[in-house]
């Protein structure tokens, strides 16, 4: 049975996020890519995978606390620049908590703002381009909640599968506080760190994280045989 390599995108983009990346992993791999999109720039998510097939999710920053809300079958889970408590495993997270909370109240007031800044942090040049222009502004505001508020580290440390994380070592979006990462190693958990301060480097960098990828992927299919 061919795997599905299932994409997640972060808070404040779309599809287009993992576009660069699909792109290049479907050359390499017999299986089914499939990028979700979130919602954030239309009226409606769009799925296409079954959680009853076997599947690879591959996830970056929010994408990862969505994955664990939902509570997806995975036989792998790879995890860009994100952990399952967003805030308490980052350097000066009291400091990180004041920065959401200060982001979600200019939100309600001028969103297109807070959005141009969080691009611009995350190493994006020039103003990220969503697919669809139309942006939800509920479904944006209410994610940045869960990043504020939610706490999946007991379901994380629950999953059974292989999991690989990375961490941008000079992360302006996520800071890691190694050794607090480092509490949630375990023997499936493989946690490894980027020389690198872009948020969005799957989007900025896609040949480097594609890399990454196919020797993951290829290392997994090989236990598998």
């Amino acid at each position: 049975m061919k795997y599905n390599l299932v994409f997640v995108h972060g808070w404040g983009y779309d599809r287009n996020f993992w576009k660069p990346v699909g792109n290049l992993l479907k050359s390499n791999f017999d299986c089914n890519i499939e990028i979700l999109d979130l919602g954030f720039f239309s009226n409606s998510n769009e799925f296409y995978f079954s959680n009853n097939s076997k599947n690879i999710f591959i996830t970056h920053s929010y994408g990862l606390i969505w994955f664990l809300e939902r509570n997806f079958k995975t036989d792998l889970l790879i995890n860009f620049f994100s952990t399952p408590d967003f805030l308490s495993f980052q350097s000066e997270a009291d400091k990180k908590k004041k920065i959401l909370l200060l982001m979600i109240y200019n939100f309600h007031k001028s969103p297109n703002q807070v959005l141009t800044k969080f691009y611009k942090n995350c190493g994006v040049k020039s103003f990220y381009n969503p697919e669809n222009k139309l942006m939800n502004y509920e479904k944006l505001i209410n994610a940045l909640k869960k990043l504020k508020n939610q706490n999946f580290t007991k379901e994380f440390l629950k999953l059974d599968c292989e999991i690989f994380s990375f961490f941008g070592t000079d992360d302006k979006i996520f800071n890691p506080e190694i050794k607090k990462i480092k509490n949630l190693s375990r023997k499936n958990h493989h946690i490894n760190f980027l020389k690198t301060n872009k948020h969005a480097e799957p989007f900025i960098e896609p040949k480097k994280i594609c890399k990454i990828l196919i020797r993951i992927i290829k290392e997994f299919h090989a236990k598998k045989k």
